[in-house]
């Protein structure tokens, strides 16, 4: 027998959802006593060295805090201390480095009274690359150590490395050749956002992102525009000026030398995006192979996007005649579906007749759509499967779409509705998608 044609058809939910690190602040709260409070943090980072805040608290009741010594993890070169904030501009504190098996940063003359503190500004060499490890604190009331003590509060912020990124605001899905922005098919919305912080959650400026680009299911993409950026003082950079093609599906990778990268959720790009108007949703695309139409029932606020690119799969038997057609309807802001589910969604391809004609089996009987859903579907023979695209968690079928029987209601869908021959001797297939969703949730 000779192989029959098919179609095939994606239709896919994406929503991407960013990941924000809020700040962590140490409060001297663990111990009684004469206590003392360290913290230590990043407060900017570049691809060779890394700048850090020190700030030593004496939370004692009475007792004045002299002396400490902050002896960095093996491997960390301690560079360039200074005494940003004394507890008064009369002090006299005394700050070195002494090198020694470990870099110890030494504090003397001190004289911080009970609840006073101090800030050391200092630079280790690319702190967030090196093996993190726990900064030793103590601290005394003499310079000399021969005193007691005081207590490290176990709240003290004293451990580095780990530094990380995250998306913020991550990509909304968007048109190819368009700006694309954390708002979905919308070129002059919030753009990309990403943050940069330490294992506590301190934001991290001055350091060096760049984005690079994750092609899904077998499309190879291409992105354009300024994909480098620097945080600024909250941490933070911002990317509103790029763009990506084919359409296709997408992540977003940020990287930055020292930090562990962020990876953004799957964002669609789409050949053409639609408003809808009233309570429909209509639009076509076309490639040289196919011409898509769609029909679907979507509020006013709803935005229909059609594209051909995405995941690769195949229907045993058959041989692909079209790429593959993403269709997707999503609320104005690029985040979910909103579909009305008593009405029928329809969706008609047109495959034209100088592609017809190249096979010997060129009626429209010998086509098929070969259909992939990341919803699971209601019931039926159809929610048994176990097939799934890879990188959708829930996908549940991918497969030929059954006829349609005769008197069709929107509870028989997905199925194939009709396939014929026009007077151009075009194949016009019809199928109807899921009653209330694209991707064959019932």
């Amino acid at each position: 027998m000779r192989r029959s044609r098919s179609l095939r058809l994606l239709l896919a939910l994406l929503v991407a959802a960013g990941v924000s690190v809020p700040g962590v602040m140490a409060s001297a709260s663990g111990c009684s006593g004469n206590c003392a409070l360290g913290s230590l943090q990043p407060t900017s980072a570049s691809g060779s060295s890394t700048s850090m805040r020190f700030v030593l608290s004496d939370g004692a009741s009475s007792a004045t805090l002299r002396a400490a010594n902050l002896t960095a993890p093996t491997g960390i070169a301690i560079q360039s201390p200074v005494l940003t904030d004394p507890y008064s501009p009369t002090a006299s504190a005394v700050v070195a480095v002494n090198p020694g098996p470990s870099y110890v940063l030494e504090l003397r003359q001190l004289d911080i009274p009970a609840g006073g503190s101090v800030t050391v500004d200092l630079t280790v060499p690319a702190l967030c690359s090196a093996a993190s490890g726990a900064w030793a604190l103590v601290a005394n009331q003499v310079d000399n150590f021969s005193s007691g003590n005081f207590a490290i509060d176990p709240n003290s912020e004293l451990t580095t490395g780990s530094c990380v990124l995250s998306f913020v605001d991550p990509p909304a899905n968007a048109v190819a050749g368009q700006n694309v922005t954390s708002v979905g098919f919308a070129p002059s919305g919030a753009p990309i956002e990403v943050s940069a912080s330490d294992g506590h959650g301190h934001p991290i400026a001055g350091a060096a992102l760049h984005l690079s680009l994750v092609s899904l299911g077998g499309t190879a993409g291409a992105m354009s525009g300024t994909t480098t950026g620097s945080t600024g003082a909250s941490g933070e950079a911002t990317f509103g000026s790029i763009s990506v093609s084919p359409a296709g599906y997408y992540e977003l990778q940020a990287g930055a030398t020292g930090f562990s990268s962020a990876v953004s959720g799957v964002f669609q790009i789409t050949a053409s995006a639609t408003s809808c108007t009233g309570a429909s949703c209509g639009g076509t695309v076309s490639s040289h192979t196919s011409t898509v139409a769609v029909s679907l029932s979507g509020a006013g606020s709803d935005i229909l996007s059609l594209g051909f690119n995405g995941f690769t799969y195949s229907c045993s038997g058959y041989t692909a005649v079209s790429g593959t057609i993403g269709i997707d309807v999503w609320l104005a802001n690029g985040s979910s579906l909103d579909l009305n589910p008593a009405v029928r969604q329809e969706v008609k391809i047109t495959i034209p007749k100088q592609i017809v004609g190249l096979s010997p089996n060129n009626g429209a009987a010998f086509y098929e759509v070969c259909y992939a859903s990341t919803q699971p579907f209601a019931g039926g023979s159809l929610a048994s499967s176990a097939d799934s695209i890879p990188g959708y968690v829930g996908s549940t079928y991918i497969g030929l779409l059954p006829q349609c029987p005769n008197h069709v209601t929107t509870s028989d869908a997905p199925c194939l509705y009709s396939r014929h021959k026009d007077n151009a001797g075009d194949v016009i297939i019809v199928f109807l998608a899921g009653p209330g969703d694209a991707w064959g949730t019932a």
